[in-house]
């Protein structure tokens, strides 16, 4: 599911092919009764391109770690 960041929170573009990029997160809002943990991990929106990165437990750790990547 994507999150909505807002308008004060910046994604960068995909690195490969410059397409916009999106933060999406596992939680549903069930993670207590369903012992998951919840991750963010940001992906591209390109379909042919997908470029992401492994996911980390907190929206901000996933943001910092796509937008100084490489």
């Amino acid at each position: 599911m994507k999150v909505d960041l807002g308008d004060n929170v910046k994604i960068k573009t995909c690195p490969l092919c410059r397409a916009k990029a999106f933060l999406h997160t596992n939680d549903d809002g069930l993670r207590n009764l369903s012992g998951r943990h919840v991750q963010f991990w940001p992906k591209c929106d390109n379909l042919d391109c997908g470029c992401t990165i492994n996911a980390a437990k907190d929206q901000q750790t996933a943001l910092d770690r796509w937008n100084q990547r490489w």
